[in-house]
């Protein structure tokens, strides 16, 4: 049996989805559940996460409860998909563990991390993401430990053209070869 919370925003369309499949333990206002996912509804996106357990703090808001801030336990997959204007590109996170703290729209982790999409793939660890819901923008995204990034770019968008006082030195630092291989930056 699934419980669901949902969130709606003042125009009445769902904004967060937060739900798990058993309440395993409760102890005051902290619960520890099996199964929990949050569902993020935005113009420019959809997130999905998920986790295998979580805790999650709850509070009471007249005379319903209501999941406040949440931390997901192993194997966390969070699959983000674009919204109406098509912007922002599909990608998956996997994480260890990951917190949310409602009050800010703020994910974070020191877990190893792994970022995947159709033209990038990022491995590192410790994660900051601050979403600003009144600008419906992302304030901050940071990576605390860079261990690689992968980034395909296509031959046009880098000009391959060479000035001619530019030493072949000076245009190394980007390779523009015709593989569909990504760049690679190592930390």
């Amino acid at each position: 049996e699934k419980f669901s919370y949902i969130t709606r925003n003042d125009k009445g369309e769902i904004e967060r989805e937060f739900g798990f499949e058993k309440l395993l333990h409760t102890e005051g206002d902290i619960w520890e559940l099996e199964k929990p996912y949050m569902h993020l509804y935005r113009q420019e996106f959809t997130c999905y996460m998920k986790a295998d357990n979580g805790i999650v703090k709850v509070e009471k808001v007249g005379d319903k409860t209501m999941p406040k801030d949440a931390t997901f336990r192993g194997n966390v997959v969070i699959n983000i998909l674009p919204g109406e204007s098509q912007s922002i590109e599909e990608s998956t996170i996997y994480l260890d563990n990951l917190a949310f703290l409602s009050e800010r729209s703020q994910l974070s982790t020191t877990s190893n991390l792994k970022f995947v999409s159709k033209t990038a793939q990022l491995s590192g660890a410790g994660l900051e993401l601050i979403y600003n819901d009144d600008l419906e923008r992302l304030e901050i995204f940071k990576i605390v430990d860079l261990d690689e990034l992968r980034v395909k770019i296509k031959r046009s968008t880098l000009g391959t053209t060479r000035q001619d006082n530019q030493s072949p030195s000076d245009s190394a630092a980007i390779s523009t070869d015709k593989s569909d291989e990504p760049a690679v930056i190592a930390a």
